[in-house]
């Protein structure tokens, strides 16, 4: 998940090297564009074709585009965290792990506060081992927790079958009782997951076991993350009273920014590819005859299949940490298919490639950049007529200020210019990859713009 468009504080003023690309764009936000056509085509179909009178009474007003095939207009929107954010909803994991930091201090009921049960203790209480681990990283984005959780698992991982330092140091406590180095933080860490594990476990299971045994724990230990997240989602949306609705009417703004004047001479698909674990406006997303598809990337809590994972770029080959992986976990969960929500290169003069990529409230951190390479290589990004547009509004920081118009847009710049840097340079014609950008700012095809905020009539 991300927190793009609520956390970031950075100042951008002054003689920042992305200043100069902000002045070439137009105060609407886009780029100079060039033209992409003129439906000259469609135009001489409808001029010469013969359309008989129809058979029957209720075809008598029909259009005579409706006698023929339409040519598709795909759109695709691609949310992260900050548009739940931005709808009220406290879904950052500070907001997670404020609501249980009482209980992960073992502020309980006298009884339960015994040294000997404090694993116990947490274990009833829902907090999990991962709640200990990543305890002093409650300030953190979302991407940071999962490089967290990465560091943990694969940290130091050099060679294949060898565990990771903290796998070891957990492993070391278990069998030998040691005493926690203070001064060492991933051995105090270390420690408390080691007495976590002994309190929870009987002892005669624990004593044989391996490293592979500390990492079966700690997936285990994950899921059970996963699950009391859910519910603390859940709970939070159900005392949300107009956590929905807003969902609707921003994701409308979404839908309906750029959306073509003459949308009746098109066959209309919109797809919306959310890196949050919600749906707040169910799989409609629009009205008929248009088409919606909604994809939850990482599972959502209504399907009680949320996913953390970690990114496996360069660890997909070491034995038990593909395991937590995010390609590992959303193939055991059944992956959903993407090639629904964006379309390639079309097989017919009708259908093409999804026209229009649209990003808000996402981070564009790297540990999703798997994701956005197989967009891009869908759409055949450099070669085909795809446009991009990251939008951007501004927001409130947690000191309560106002961040400004200009040091948003200039934060989103940034990210946008670093994730399609970032992807130039996995195209194989290494001076394609150099020319991404240039190219599609030449074609119109990238724009950054402030999000309009229009008045419309609740999705029905």
């Amino acid at each position: 998940m991300d927190d793009l468009s609520q956390n970031s504080s950075e100042s951008t003023e002054g003689n920042s090297p992305f200043s100069g690309l902000a002045k070439a764009i137009k105060q609407d936000g886009s780029f100079p564009a060039s033209s992409f056509g003129n439906g000259a085509f469609s135009n001489a179909i409808l001029e010469h074709s013969k359309i008989p009178e129809p058979d029957y009474p209720y075809l008598i007003d029909a259009s005579p585009t409706d006698y023929l095939l339409k040519p598709d207009w795909n759109q695709l929107i691609i949310i992260g965290n900050g548009f739940d954010l931005e709808c009220g909803l406290h879904s950052t994991y500070r907001d997670f792990f404020a609501s249980r930091r009482k209980i992960l201090l073992c502020e309980t009921t006298p009884g339960k506060r015994s040294e000997q049960s404090w694993g116990k203790c947490l274990k009833e209480a829902g907090i999990s081992a991962w709640e200990l681990i990543l305890q002093d990283k409650y300030e953190s984005y979302w991407y940071d927790i999962e490089r967290a959780i990465k560091d943990w698992v694969a940290w130091d991982y050099t060679r294949i079958g060898f565990p990771s330092k903290n796998t070891a140091i957990v492993l070391q406590y278990i069998k030998s009782g040691a005493k926690s180095d203070q001064a060492d933080p991933d051995r105090l860490v270390g420690a408390k997951v080691a007495r976590y594990v002994e309190d929870t476990h009987p002892a005669a299971e624990i004593r044989g076991w391996e490293a592979e045994d500390v990492y079966d724990f700690l997936l285990e230990e994950l899921h059970a993350l996963e699950h009391e997240f859910a519910s603390y989602l859940k709970g939070e949306i159900a005392r949300s009273s107009d956590y929905k609705q807003n969902a609707i009417r921003l994701m409308w703004n979404l839908l309906n920014d750029e959306f073509p004047k003459d949308s009746d001479k098109y066959e209309i698909e919109e797809s919306v590819l959310s890196f949050n674990y919600t749906r707040p406006f169910g799989s409609q997303l629009g009205r008929a005859p248009r088409t919606n598809i909604l994809s939850n990337v990482h599972g959502s809590i209504e399907k009680d299949n949320i996913v953390f994972g970690i990114d496996g770029s360069d660890c997909m080959g070491l034995n038990k940490v593909i395991e937590f992986t995010k390609t590992y976990r959303l193939m055991a969960l059944g992956s959903p298919d993407f090639s629904r929500v964006v379309h390639g290169d079309g097989k017919s003069p009708m259908s093409h490639s999804t026209d229009l990529i649209k990003f808000y409230g996402h981070s564009l951190a790297d540990s999703d950049y798997s994701y956005f390479q197989a967009i891009f290589d869908r759409v055949g990004l450099y070669s085909g007529n795809t446009r991009l547009v990251f939008y951007y509004r501004p927001h409130k920081l947690r000191d309560g200020s106002m961040r400004s118009e200009k040091d948003v847009r200039e934060s989103t710049m940034k990210s946008a210019i670093k994730l399609l840097t970032a992807y130039g340079r996995t195209m194989e014609n290494v001076d394609h990859g150099k020319n991404l950008i240039h190219k599609l700012l030449l074609e119109g095809r990238l724009s950054v713009k402030l999000l309009p905020d229009d008045e419309v009539v609740p999705i029905g």
